[in-house]
């Protein structure tokens, strides 16, 4: 698994750089945040990393791609973050994804928060 802020995929070598870090570490989940790329790409990225499956939070500040080694549930998704249920064929235990890319003004990141600390409570294992 691998979280990576790309700061605009479209950069010379930044997308080959990712396929060959999902290729070398066989990475089973990849999420690009602040990727600055059309959501009409998703399907292209999608295959080229040979990842089974994608999702775009609205604003497409955050890709989300795994392969069919892993059970993904999105449970929630907005503007600042991905939420969701992850769980590996190798590891039946299940926990709990969040994968945030936040506003830069305090006072548009209190919704954020106000998530993660309805997140929290689940039980699940968490990791931000």
């Amino acid at each position: 698994m691998i979280c990576w802020n790309a700061r605009s995929i479209n950069t010379f070598g930044a997308l080959e750089r990712l396929i060959n870090l999902s290729r070398i570490h066989n990475l089973s989940m990849i999420a690009i945040l602040e990727l600055f790329a059309n959501l009409s790409q998703l399907d292209s990225y999608r295959i080229q990393m040979l990842m089974n499956n994608g999702h775009s939070n609205p604003n497409s500040k955050i890709l989300l791609f795994w392969s069919s080694e892993v059970n993904c549930s999105i449970l929630e998704s907005d503007q600042q973050h991905i939420t969701c249920e992850v769980s590996h064929d190798e590891c039946s235990a299940k926990f709990q994804m969040n994968y945030v890319y936040a506003k830069c003004k305090d006072h548009l990141r209190r919704p954020l928060w106000d998530n993660m600390l309805k997140w929290s409570e689940t039980g699940y294992p968490w990791c931000i």
